[in-house]
Order: structure tokens, then C-alpha cells, then sequence
């Protein structure tokens, strides 16, 4: 993974995720599934006024 950006809203994870593959490029999209087998994340969760 080369980045993520997202939010969870009323309990619902929204992720966009940008992924190296083994041929040396980048694809991205949004995350509708995913297996998680090894991890770090540095998040940052911020107040909104809704």
C-alpha cells in the first residue's frame, strides 16, 4: 500500500487506496474488500461539525 485516505461514518469504513503491484505500477481505487495479514497504520482522527 502506498497510501490511504478514508473515513468512518455513521460505522461504515470508506477507503481510498493507492497499491503498488509487482510490475512497478500504481493502481487506485476505493476498498469494497480486503484481508489484512500483516499491518501498520498511523491514523488521525478529526472532530467535524456536523
Amino acid at each position: 500500500m502506498v497510501s490511504a485516505v478514508g473515513e468512518v461514518r455513521n460505522g461504515q469504513v470508506r477507503l481510498h487506496a493507492s497499491l503498488a503491484v509487482d510490475d512497478g505500477r500504481v493502481v487506485g481505487g476505493h476498498v469494497r474488500r480486503a484481508t489484512v495479514r500483516r499491518h501498520f497504520a498511523r491514523v488521525y482522527l478529526l472532530p467535524t461539525a456536523e
